[in-house]
């Protein structure tokens, strides 16, 4: 039954949360990168609320506990915290848990923004500056060629993918008396493409 409820209670949360998010646009997600844990510790005994709003108290956290960052919004936090049921997620007063520098809050904003260009250009199927090799392979599929250059500043990988396509090709030929002819459709390249990669990630 406690299980059951956690799991209830964690997704009326995030369903909560993203509709707030929604509404003004400012909140970070956080679990929309790939990156480690950003972590925080609880000042003072603080409650933790389902939505931003402050009527909303589920339980309190107590001073000390060291809680998991989920989203950064301008005056709270989404975190996920522990009761003793088990985990718990909701919103806490950004005041009440130790700060989050400004130099990260910028960071953790690019990130994302990046992070939005690379999804939308996956969606789209376009090959963009930073994408992995992973990716572009998701993309363009296997390349045909592979090559390497090494410059001062490091090595470039460089892949190779070429572009086909099925042509008409008559051919006559003649048997006793009579001559015939024959088309079939033969596959010509029209052209190339090449990416380089640094350290794994497309350059241009």
């Amino acid at each position: 039954m406690k299980k059951t409820l956690t799991i209830l209670l964690g997704a009326l949360l995030s369903t909560a949360a993203h509709a707030q998010g929604d509404e003004d646009g400012k909140i970070l997600y956080l679990t929309q990168l790939s990156q480690p844990p950003l972590k925080a510790k609880v000042l003072r005994d603080t409650p933790l609320n389902l939505t931003r709003a402050s009527n909303t108290t589920m339980t309190f956290l107590p001073r000390g506990q060291v809680i998991e960052i989920l989203a950064i919004a301008k005056y709270q936090l989404q975190v996920r915290g522990r009761m003793s049921t088990g985990s718990v997620q909701g919103w806490v007063n950004r005041g009440d848990v130790t700060p989050i520098p400004d130099e990260m809050i910028s960071e953790i904003s690019e990130k994302i923004q990046n992070q939005k260009k690379l999804d939308d250009a996956i969606k789209r199927k376009e090959v963009i500056f930073g994408m992995t090799q992973d990716q572009v392979r998701t993309i363009l599929g296997k390349p045909a060629d592979k090559s390497s250059t090494q410059e001062e500043d490091g090595t470039t990988e460089i892949w190779t993918y070429y572009s086909y396509k099925s042509v008409p090709v008559m051919e006559t030929y003649g048997y006793g008396t009579n001559v015939y002819t024959q088309t079939f459709m033969r596959k010509v390249r029209t052209g190339s493409k090449t990416i380089s990669f640094r350290d794994g990630k497309v350059v241009r």
